[in-house]
């Protein structure tokens, strides 16, 4: 683990150890899905509370300047996202 301690080597590219979360709030509630055979719509099935969910992405910056997601952490659906259902 010291070799990672000034540099983090994800997929071939050398990034800064700084990285950031960041995180997006979705409401999926009023998207419809469709049988990807017929086209057709299907009915939700979805609970009322999994419509609304949090997804953070970590990115850091690799050498020359540019943003690379280099994690993706578990998404979160309300309740524990408060924040995500207005």
């Amino acid at each position: 683990m010291n070799e990672l301690r000034n540099s983090l080597i994800v997929i071939g590219l050398t990034l800064r150890t700084f990285s950031i979360a960041v995180s997006e709030c979705f409401s999926n509630a009023h998207a419809t899905n469709v049988d990807l055979r017929s086209g057709k719509p299907v009915p939700d099935r979805t609970p009322p509370d999994q419509h609304y969910y949090r997804n953070t992405d970590v990115v850091a910056r690799d050498l020359s300047g540019r943003w690379h997601v280099v994690s993706v952490d578990p998404v979160i659906y309300y309740p524990q996202a408060k924040e995500c259902k207005a």
